[in-house]
């Protein structure tokens, strides 16, 4: 908070209060602290959990989408739960705290399941991983939820994505599919 002194007309000394945050290496001033809690609310934030089962293929990352319950779409228009794709919007950029996690229906014993986060369509090199240890079949097994620091300049992408090793193409479950970020 930086506060500013002036004289007026009358000979007193005023005062007036301004909250400055500093994003990317400058100040914004508010006049109020309204301004500012309204600055911080407009902030991109969203959140989804899947409404519905997507097919995911055999060992490829694929990106979670259908992500239409509990949606929070704070987002400055970046945010489509329907494809699950957050796109960083003008006057975003900066550093996000995204998390999410996915589960895979009719999994097999000894198989696989991972999370992890896509920027800009490549790979995921961060993921996290859950194999099925379980003597039976179609046992779903979720990837474990991970949370990542990513920075984000305008127009990049991050998205959560799935991969399994199973054989064949198998349904998500929905109740255990989302993605956020803010």
């Amino acid at each position: 908070i930086i506060f500013k002194t002036s004289t007026a007309g009358n000979g007193y000394q005023t005062a007036e209060a301004r909250l400055s945050i500093r994003t990317d290496g400058t100040y914004k001033d508010h006049k109020s602290g309204l301004d500012a809690v309204k600055t911080l609310i407009n902030a991109p934030c969203w959140f989804g959990r899947q409404d519905s089962t997507q097919q995911i293929g055999t060992a490829a990352w694929t990106t979670i989408g259908n992500l239409g319950n509990q949606v929070v779409n704070q987002s400055n228009g970046g945010w489509n739960e329907s494809n699950g794709v957050f796109t960083c919007p003008a006057n975003c950029q900066g550093t996000y705290f995204v998390y999410g996690g996915g589960a895979i229906d009719d999994v097999q014993d000894n198989d696989i399941v991972r999370g992890g986060f896509s920027k800009n369509d490549a790979a995921p090199d961060f993921y996290s991983e859950q194999r099925c240890l379980d003597e039976g079949t179609n046992v779903i097994v979720n990837s474990g939820t991970l949370n990542y620091l990513v920075y984000l300049a305008v127009n990049d992408t991050i998205k959560f994505q799935v991969y399994h090793n199973e054989g064949s193409t198998e349904p998500t479950e929905p109740n255990r599919c989302f993605f956020g970020g803010h």
